[in-house]
């Protein structure tokens, strides 16, 4: 009989990992452990991720996977490796990511109505999606560029991820927010703060949706205006 090999190394100390789970599928999944730069560190987790760092990456306790499909879900592992091979610390959390939530409201595509006539009613038959700098700009309206339009502003490089994102008045503050306004004349109506906006992919194209948002009114300020609108890429 073949003898067994007794290992040297001791039993692993264990290491928590914080993680921003459940994700929405499209957005950031980010990882976190201990750091550390005396030991080696690897990543595993599913759909074939493999993370391996040498000594001294002080970075190497952080994980962040971007644009995180359903096949990202699962059991994430990291392990802390001494000079002499041993894993000497080693951590596992589980991940869960979950479809983008679907609007509350069923609003047709490129149109919006109000609760106050001649404010932000409009079928959409201009619509721009485009880059500034480091926010992503939405406009639609029913004519052209610069005249009486809807605006929405996410902080994004590239189309945003699906999932919720909340107003923040006239421009996004952080990545999950988003602006929106109407531009009218020489009026401007913001949403107010903390609602929910949808953005969601179908048949690839983007889709951003709001529902009974309520807004400021500069012409009549004790009467408050709701919009419901939907826009498509």
């Amino acid at each position: 009989m073949k003898k067994e090999v007794e290992s040297t190394c001791p039993e692993p100390l264990s290491r928590p990992i914080t993680t921003n789970s459940p994700v929405t599928e499209g957005r950031t999944l980010t990882l976190e452990s201990l750091s550390t730069e005396q030991e080696l560190i690897r990543w595993y987790g599913p759909n074939g991720y493999v993370k391996e760092y040498q000594y001294f990456d002080n970075q190497a306790h952080q994980q962040a996977r971007e644009n995180v499909t359903m096949a990202d879900a699962g059991e994430y592992k990291i392990q802390y490796i001494d000079g002499n091979g041993c894993v000497y610390a080693e951590g596992t959390t589980t991940v869960e990511v979950i479809a983008a939530p679907l609007p509350s409201c069923n609003v047709a595509a490129n149109t919006a109505f109000s609760s106050v006539s001649g404010v932000g009613e409009y079928n959409f038959t201009y619509k721009s999606f485009q880059q500034s700098s480091s926010f992503f700009e939405v406009e639609g309206s029913e004519g052209y560029a610069g005249g009486d339009a809807m605006h929405w502003s996410f902080i994004s490089v590239g189309v945003p991820s699906p999932g919720i994102y909340k107003t923040a008045g006239y421009a996004a503050t952080t990545n999950l927010e988003v602006g929106v306004s109407i531009n009218t004349g020489t009026y401007q109506f913001v949403a107010n703060s903390g609602q929910d906006v949808y953005v969601n992919k179908v048949n690839g194209k983007t889709e951003i949706t709001f529902c009974n948002l309520s807004f400021n009114n500069p012409l009549a300020p004790s009467v408050p205006i709701y919009i419901s609108a939907n826009i498509t890429e």
